[in-house]
């Protein structure tokens, strides 16, 4: 612990001292991480679901002879189970009812 310009004592962690209890300066931070990440999980888990997964184009070079050059492209599809997406939904339901919950 170190004092502060103002006589109050600091934790390393940015947590205040006032009167016997260590007070946060800014306590709806701490819960915004777990609302964030749930609701972050939460659109993971409904994308899984409306989409099925997700595709991209490949591009391979196929021949390089001198000047000439031949590439092909081909479509990869990347499924994304629904069991993992209702996992992600879920997780992401609970982490937002745990940070509403621990803000209050």
């Amino acid at each position: 612990m170190r004092p502060s310009r103002t006589g109050a004592h600091c934790r390393g962690n940015g947590m205040f001292m006032v009167g016997q209890a260590w007070v946060h300066p800014f306590p709806e931070a701490s819960m915004k991480v777990a609302t964030l990440v749930g609701i972050l999980l939460i659109g993971l888990g409904i994308f899984g679901f409306v989409t099925g997964g997700f595709s991209f184009t490949k591009r391979e070079k196929v021949l390089d002879v001198g000047p000439i050059e031949a590439t092909a492209e081909t479509e990869e599809n990347v499924p994304i189970s629904p069991i993992l997406s209702g996992i992600a939904l879920v997780a992401g339901i609970g982490l937002v009812i745990a940070g509403t919950r621990r803000s209050v």
